[in-house]
């Protein structure tokens, strides 16, 4: 069975790790500058025949410091790329990544299978019910700068958050089964805590998760600005993730070198202990 329904009743591919190719359709992307937003059918299609499962699709820059845009704007960048897309691909699950209810909303009735909200409120709860599409919930803590003097222990803070977004969900009427979770990698939080939950992964809700630290800042940290190094740091931490077998979708640039990355890993996971 699959973990969770496209309205469009476009199946999601079963079993192991998955795959989310990211596409950005915007200028100031942190991390490709807007390199792809002329060529989304040629570059969608690089990521497929690299073993994409499914495409992430973004109009508005998440990066710290980027610019806010408007609604109209942000669905100006994403109308068109997305209706191509869809027409050109029409098997491939894709995801609108953006915290906009009304943009989500024209998107999924555009023929969007996902919704991937950073921000999570309970307006997006209310579309993705009425959609029933599935929802990836994100811990955001960016306006929470000093929560760890303010509430404790990360990991519990954490812990609290999340539940109150699931059940705010859960109230709103989206379905369980629906629901998929981001730690959110990067969202107002210092390395230190991005490792602590990559640590930890195991631990969190026994829901689907959705893992996104694909050229981050805590692997610039470690690694450098390369962005060569910063995907072999990406694929590192996917081998991690996916032989844990906790992360259920891996959010990557570059989609090639996280395949093999997992196929590997889960190839160890999987061997049978030797027999005498």
């Amino acid at each position: 069975m699959n973990r969770w329904k496209s309205p469009h009743g476009r199946p999601f591919p079963e079993a192991r790790c998955l795959i989310m190719g990211i596409l950005n359709l915007t200028p100031d992307s942190f991390s490709d500058g807007g390199m792809f937003l002329d060529r989304a059918v040629e570059r969608v299609g690089e990521m497929i025949s690299e073993g994409a499962d499914i495409i992430d699709v973004g109009a508005e820059s998440t990066r710290p410091g980027a610019e806010k845009i408007s609604e109209e704007e942000e669905w100006g960048r994403l109308s068109k790329p997305l209706e191509l897309l869809r027409r050109e691909f029409p098997e491939i699950p894709i995801s609108v990544d953006t915290y906009k209810p009304r943009v989500a909303c024209a998107a999924v009735n555009l023929g969007a299978d996902m919704i991937n909200d950073v921000v999570s409120s309970p307006e997006m709860f209310e579309v993705a019910a009425e959609l029933q599409a599935p929802l990836v919930i994100t811990h955001n803590s960016r306006e929470r700068a000093n929560f760890p003097e303010k509430f404790g222990n990360f990991g519990e803070f954490f812990m609290s958050e999340m539940e109150l977004k699931i059940s705010g969900a859960l109230e709103a009427g989206v379905r369980e089964e629906n629901i998929i979770l981001d730690p959110g990698i990067g969202f107002g939080k210092s390395a230190e805590m991005n490792f602590e939950l990559l640590r930890n992964l195991g631990r969190y809700f026994g829901k689907p998760l959705l893992l996104g630290v694909s050229r981050k800042s805590c692997l610039r940290a470690l690694v450098g600005e390369k962005v060569e190094d910063l995907d072999d740091a990406t694929a590192a931490v996917s081998s991690i993730a996916a032989f844990g077998g906790n992360v259920q979708i891996l959010r990557v640039h570059n989609v090639a070198k996280n395949v093999l990355a997992v196929k590997v890993a889960e190839r160890i996971r999987d061997s049978r202990e030797w027999t005498k």
